[in-house]
């Protein structure tokens, strides 16, 4: 795209805008003025950004191309003159150029930087149809030079409704048009299709939404003074500006290659057909359509945990190899490691005692380990054999010595309370006979 901006700080929001709507590689701007590189690259983070100065402060002229796309950029002492050289396959040769009426250099002194492949693309402030002396010393020089211009079929200059923004090519097929969008600049912006293959790498990026949100509240207060008290117009400029830059700043630029596996389109298909579907549910409150979301929600779902798995069975089986397959693999699973150090400089016995030394380290940690690890030694007591034996509190008393006599004394009053039972209940008691049947006559020294 090459766009007269008539002021960059005037108009970076319409730049921005354009790039991130039509996807464009190569962003030509004349008439930039001065401007701040550092900022820049700030709006276009995965960009390359070259800058020729002009002859005054309205001048200048800024290339913008994408970082994936080989460029050298060639040296010239001419102002509002840029010239890159770009490798799409074969070396094409680009130039900036911003041509006013009180350039300070002639057409013949481009001659030198015209290739075999070569593009010029601006503003030349000629109309090849009607300024008839500028255009016949243009077109003269062109054709020097082997070059055929490229002009849209609409005029390009919203002021004087002329044609003064178009190409000149040598040697590289290309197709121009205008970009009939609204702009608040006096020149239209020129779409331009340049045919050739590229040795890219693919990139993407990722904004950290909850970073940025997370920044708006801590300047939140800052942002309602200023709107209080400040000029309305420069603190939305200021404002917006602040949003764009946070916004880069929040982005991060990456390879697709190396970054977590996507979902199928055709699991993203059906994701946005339950989205619009589940939406004209709560618009409509038709049950019908409730039923038919709420299965294709079920259905997404399903399929989603599937997918899921299915890459991390074939992460797991690829997590070794040296290729960039094992990449979404250590990029998920690196979340769970903890940043701890695990080196251990001494142990600390039950002693007190401190062991510094390696060897006797590692036995002591194998042999701590080796009894925690190992099987228990289980003792199931049995109830009556492992029994623990029962302690008296008289067990040293020594037992006393009785007569014969004493016992059979005892036993008669057995006897009496046996004599008094009925006979139906003696059954089964000892009697006096059964109870010094067993006991002799010395027993416990006893006559």
């Amino acid at each position: 795209m090459s766009f007269n901006v008539r002021g960059f700080n005037h108009r970076w929001n319409e730049v921005v805008l354009l790039s991130s709507s039509l996807t464009l590689d190569v962003i030509i701007l004349v008439e930039t003025g001065i401007i701040d590189i550092m900022w820049m690259e700030k709006l276009f983070p995965d960009h390359s950004i070259f800058y020729q100065k002009g002859e005054n402060s309205f001048g200048g002229v800024v290339i913008i191309i994408r970082r994936s796309i080989p460029v050298k950029r060639i040296d010239t002492c001419l102002p509002n003159v840029c010239v890159l050289d770009l490798v799409l396959g074969e070396k094409i040769r680009i130039i900036g150029i911003y041509a006013p009426e009180s350039k300070s250099w002639n057409w013949s002194d481009l001659t030198n930087l015209i290739s075999n492949k070569c593009i010029l693309l601006g503003d030349f402030n000629v109309d090849l149809n009607n300024d008839t002396q500028s255009s016949e010393a243009l077109l003269e020089w062109a054709d020097t030079c082997s070059l055929a211009p490229c002009t849209p079929s609409a005029a390009t200059s919203l002021r004087s409704n002329r044609t003064i923004d178009y190409a000149l090519s040598n040697g590289v097929p290309l197709s121009i048009q205008t970009y009939e969008g609204g702009t608040s600049s006096d020149h239209k912006p020129i779409l331009s299709t340049l045919p050739g293959g590229r040795n890219e790498q693919a990139r993407g990026k990722n904004t950290h939404w909850n970073v940025f949100s997370l920044f708006l509240a801590y300047v939140f207060k800052y942002w309602q003074e200023a709107w209080t008290e400040g000029n309305l117009n420069e603190t939305y400029k200021d404002y917006v500006s602040f949003l764009s830059l946070l916004i880069s700043r929040c982005t991060v630029d990456f390879p697709l290659n190396k970054y977590r596996i996507a979902l199928p389109i055709t699991i993203r298909a059906k994701i946005s057909k339950s989205r619009a579907i589940s939406f004209r549910a709560k618009r409509t409150g038709d049950i019908e359509t409730r039923r038919l979301s709420k299965s294709l929600r079920e259905s997404v779902r399903e399929e989603i945990t599937l997918f899921r798995s299915n890459q991390l069975r074939q992460g797991i089986a690829t997590r070794f190899s040296p290729a960039h397959t094992s990449a979404p693999f250590w990029s998920r699973t690196k979340r769970l490691f903890k940043p701890t150090n695990s080196s251990l400089h001494a142990f600390l016995l039950d002693n007190g005692e401190i062991v510094k030394d390696r060897s006797q380290m590692v036995d002591i940690a194998a042999e701590h380990y080796k009894q925690l690890y190992s099987l228990p030694t289980v003792m199931r007591p049995h109830p009556y054999v492992d029994a623990p034996a029962i302690t008296w509190e008289n067990d040293d008393e020594l037992i006393p010595s009785v007569t014969f006599e004493e016992v059979t004394k005892g036993n008669l009053v057995v006897w009496v309370f046996l004599e008094r039972l009925p006979n139906g209940l003696k059954c089964g008691y000892p009697t006096e006979e059964g109870m010094l049947k067993y006991m002799e006559r010395d027993h416990n020294g006893s006559q």
